[in-house]
């Protein structure tokens, strides 16, 4: 049995890179706010009960629930209706965006003790 894999060079005019890169700025923004949200719960979480700090206590609920791949992709949906930023990208890529951070979190716990970091600029170069 053979693979058979094709290749085609994109030639995309200006207007098309803008609005790729667009789309990628747009996707590492949504990376970096899911990031931010599981690491600000995280952080609310591990302290002790007994030694807590002021100055590294979150005001999150201690009953609140885990941002969840489902939970984070319902308020992406709502927020997507109020951001005209956001509503130039496709719907599907925004939630691929959040899937690859949930990998990165389950890689975490499961296979690597590294902890996913924050996308800088420029970092999102592949959709």
């Amino acid at each position: 049995m053979f693979n058979l894999t094709l290749e085609f060079k994109l030639k995309p005019k200006a207007t098309q890179i803008a609005v790729f890169e667009d789309s990628l700025e747009q996707c590492r923004k949504v990376y970096n706010y899911a990031w931010k949200e599981c690491k600000d719960w995280y952080n609310s979480h591990n302290c002790q009960i007994n030694s807590c700090s002021k100055s590294s206590e979150y005001i999150i609920p201690a009953d609140g629930p885990s941002p969840t791949y489902s939970s984070q992709c319902k308020t992406l949906i709502t927020y997507r209706k109020t951001s005209t930023a956001l509503l130039r990208v496709n719907a599907a890529l925004l939630q691929q965006t959040r899937l690859r951070l949930e990998k990165s979190f389950v890689s975490m716990w499961e296979i690597s003790p590294r902890v996913p970091s924050v996308k800088k600029k420029g970092s999102f170069e592949v959709f």
